[in-house]
Parts: C-alpha cells; sequence; structure tokens
C-alpha cells in the first residue's frame, strides 16, 4: 500500500506544480532533444577540426616536398649556368645525376600525394629537368667539342624547366 501511496503522490505533486503528467515528460523530452542537439554540434565541431588539422597536415607534406624538389632545380638552373667551367667533370657529372635522381624521387612522391593537376605538373617538371640534366650530362662530357648548340639548347631547356618549375608552385598555391 505504501507503494501505491507514493506512485499517487508523483502525479499528485506534478498536479500541484501545475504540470500534468503530459507536460512533464514533454519538457523531458525536450531537454533529452537539447542535449542531442549539443551532442551532434560538439560532435560536428570535432569533425571538422579533424578534417582540417589533416589537410593542414597534408598542406604542409605537400610544401615541404615541394621545397626540396625546388631546392634541386634550382641547383640544376644555376649549374646549366655555370657548367662551362667545371674543372672536375666525371664528379659534376655525378652530382647533376644524382640531383636529377633525387628530384626524380621527390617530384613522385609530390604526384603521389597531391591531386591530378598537381601530379600532371609534377610530370612535366620531371620531364624538363630530366632533359636539362641529360643536355648537362652531355655539355660536360667532351671538353674539346664546340657546344655552342648545346648551350642553346641549354638556355632553351633552362627557361622549360623554370616554367614547369612555376606551374607546380601554381598548383600548391
Amino acid at each position: 500500500m505504501r507503494f501505491a501511496r507514493k506512485a499517487a503522490t508523483g502525479p499528485l505533486l506534478l498536479a500541484l506544480a501545475g504540470c500534468s503528467p503530459d507536460a512533464a515528460s514533454t519538457a523531458a523530452d525536450e531537454r533529452v532533444q537539447t542535449w542531442l542537439l549539443v551532442a551532434l554540434v560538439a560532435l560536428l565541431v570535432v569533425v571538422i577540426g579533424v578534417l582540417a588539422m589533416k589537410a593542414r597536415g597534408r598542406r604542409v607534406e605537400l610544401r615541404a616536398l615541394f621545397t626540396q624538389a625546388s631546392t634541386d632545380v634550382d641547383w640544376l638552373l644555376d649549374d646549366a649556368v655555370a657548367s662551362a667551367a667545371v674543372a672536375d667533370r666525371e664528379a659534376h657529372t655525378r652530382d647533376v645525376r644524382k640531383r636529377s635522381d633525387r628530384l626524380h624521387d621527390t617530384l613522385s612522391a609530390l604526384a603521389a600525394a597531391g591531386s591530378a593537376e598537381l601530379a600532371a605538373a609534377c610530370v612535366e617538371l620531371r620531364t624538363r629537368a630530366n632533359d636539362l640534366a641529360a643536355t648537362l650530362v652531355a655539355r660536360l662530357g667532351d671538353p674539346t667539342a664546340d657546344h655552342r648548340d648545346l648551350d642553346v639548347q641549354l638556355r632553351e631547356k633552362r627557361d622549360h624547366t623554370r616554367a614547369a618549375k612555376d606551374l607546380v608552385a601554381g598548383q600548391l598555391r
């Protein structure tokens, strides 16, 4: 009987407070909905934050790869001007090939990590830089040969390589 009195007391207290049992359950439902909405908004904010951090990390990774590639491209571009005055041609040829190979690897990683447009720009830069490196190696090959034709090709290939580098830089902006 004591349980019955408690069961009857709940609705009686609600009636004294001016609430009907339906109003109390509606208020409880509204509180639950409010908390669910707050939880959903908080979850959405966390998801957006995680995605933004991943995107920022990806941009940082792409910029680091481009910086490394840019260093090697700049070295090849500068070397194209200075290659005529090299004393140790064999060592310099090894350096050109080493830089070219490293650039190839870096651009492959950059292309794989980026968008389709960035990948296409990286392939173009890789092709142009390989042509420039091959011409540099040919220029270094025979010190007694007439290099006027190769010097013209070097100027042209430097311009193409520089333009391809600018294209990659534009894709990263």
